[in-house]
């Protein structure tokens, strides 16, 4: 504290003024709202890579299945969200939109929150859309072309995984962020 002239103590100024605590919370709300936008970035992507890390996996679990035990006709069939494989004794059916009570599930698996897929044949040049996927006893698909799974979000339509399944069974995986320039995209 100073000394006036009159030998009277001033009060100084102790704490902050209101203008100068809302302008503090102005900047710390800017800075959570940036952060929280972030954040949901980051959590959108992760689970569109571990969708894509766990079809890859499953993917070739199918393909290690098959030509272990010798099965001659595996199925997999897609939808949107979700995916079932199993070992199909009766080769001419196709099961919609569940498998059959009777026959062995190799895998059922439920895709993250938000993310979907579609799978697209490249047999005859043009893509189209299928649900049911056959592979071999040795691990190929039944009708040797090669497909295009596309993973990604709706609400992230520029952001998404291609998955190539060849017809010899193996894969690959590609990111795209153009949107699908370089294969079709389907509805979802």
């Amino acid at each position: 504290m100073q000394r006036t002239s009159h030998g009277r103590r001033s009060m100084g100024r102790d704490g902050y003024t209101m203008v100068e605590l809302l302008v503090v919370i102005g900047i710390m709300a800017i800075l959570i709202t940036i952060a929280s936008i972030s954040m949901t970035d980051y959590q959108r992507r992760t689970r569109l890579r571990e969708a894509t890390r766990d079809i890859m996996g499953d993917l070739n679990q199918i393909r290690t299945y098959a030509r272990v035990r010798q099965e001659p006709n595996i199925v997999l069939q897609v939808a949107p969200a979700m995916y079932s494989a199993w070992v199909d004794s009766n080769t001419n059916q196709v099961w919609e939109p569940n498998p059959p009570q009777n026959e062995p599930l190799i895998l059922d698996r439920s895709l993250s929150s938000g993310v979907q897929i579609a799978v697209a044949s490249t047999s005859a040049g043009a893509a189209a859309p299928l649900t049911t996927i056959r592979f071999t006893a040795i691990g190929t698909t039944r009708d040797l072309a090669n497909r295009i799974f596309t993973v990604g979000m709706p609400s992230e339509p520029r952001r998404m995984y291609r998955i190539m399944l060849y017809s010899t069974g193996a894969t690959s995986v590609s990111r795209s962020d153009d949107g699908g320039a370089t294969y079709p995209t389907y509805a979802w």
